[in-house]
């Protein structure tokens, strides 16, 4: 039970700053949700933007609570470290999936609105978020100290092998 005592109040304090944060994310969804109705851009940005905004929830609370355990010195110094790299890779994680969630609305819209069939509108919208998730991945690995050289040539060469082949 003493080796968890130094958790016990971090723990707690990542738990309430989530809820505060999850009020506030509900707060803001409410009031922008009635601003926009319809098909209006804020609309489609908010429907875009409704389940990252769960990540990014809990990525503010662990900020809160790691900036507070790290100023109160009551976790280890290696283990703050550790919590640190995780918290950037969870930030690169949640512009990530936030950016894919928004690529995709515009090809939308455009699709939409040149009457494109549904198969090229969402072939282009796919194609964008796997570049998005394909490029966050890579800055995760990058971030996170991985040699990213060899992946990034195994890519070139298949995307040349691929543009031959077409």
């Amino acid at each position: 039970m003493a080796a968890m005592q130094p958790l016990l109040w971090p723990s707690l304090g990542f738990v309430v700053a989530l809820v505060a944060v999850l009020v506030l994310r509900w707060a803001v969804m409410t009031m922008v949700g009635r601003w926009a109705r319809g098909h209006s851009a804020l609309a489609a940005l908010l429907h875009a933007v409704r389940l990252p905004s769960l990540l990014w929830a809990v990525v503010i609370a662990f900020y809160v609570t790691l900036g507070v355990v790290s100023e109160t010195d009551t976790l280890p110094r290696r283990l703050s470290q550790e919590l640190a790299l995780v918290l950037q890779a969870a930030v690169i994680l949640w512009v990530t999936i936030t950016l894919a969630g928004i690529v995709g609305t515009p090809i939308t819209r455009v699709g939409e609105g040149r009457a494109l069939g549904s198969p090229v509108t969402g072939l282009a919208q796919t194609a964008a978020r796997v570049v998005v998730l394909l490029v966050g991945f890579l800055v995760m690995l990058a971030a996170l100290g991985i040699e990213i050289r060899p992946i990034l040539t195994a890519l070139g060469v298949g995307g040349l092998a691929v543009a031959l082949a077409l």
